[in-house]
């Protein structure tokens, strides 16, 4: 994953396609729901994602599909939820999501003080060609990890 071409930004919801009319269904997705969803869609545009789908634009439960070039086989599937917040990982639930990046230091440089890191929300962690991957939290407390890209993994 570059840290310097990301792809275009959202558009508006009422602009996307429904599921059902969506041409770039992924392989397979990850459900999320978030507490705003517009801040999540932000968030993950950060780190190379767009939406390319909504479903119930503007009512109650309204979600989004976002995708990245990035990582082509995997889509976010964004739900307004309940207006709860998650605590970082669960037992028995969503420990956390795991993105691998070819430019490890370029992307940290790149969310800089935009997220919120682990263990340390206050500092932009420090990275070395030894780090093998940090971690911090998306708008809603998920806990998302960026890892150096094995050579030869798509």
């Amino acid at each position: 994953m570059s840290s310097t071409a990301a792809p275009a930004a959202s558009a508006s919801p009422a602009h996307l396609p429904t599921l059902a009319n969506c041409p770039a269904i992924p392989a397979a997705s990850i459900a999320l729901d978030v507490v705003d969803l517009d801040a999540s869609c932000r968030f993950y545009q950060a780190l190379g994602f767009a939406a390319v789908a909504c479903e119930r634009p503007g009512l109650r439960m309204e979600s989004r599909l976002l995708t990245s070039p990035w990582f082509p086989s995997l889509g976010l599937h964004l739900r307004a939820g309940f207006g709860k917040r998650v605590g970082g990982s669960q037992p028995g639930g969503l420990l956390r999501i795991s993105l691998k990046v070819d430019d490890l230091p370029g992307m940290v440089a790149r969310l800089g003080t935009q997220v919120r890191w682990l263990p340390n929300p206050a500092a932009v962690p420090t990275v070395t060609p030894e780090t093998g991957a940090v971690m911090f939290l998306d708008p809603s407390g998920y806990m998302i990890e960026l890892a150096t890209r094995p050579a030869g993994l798509l």
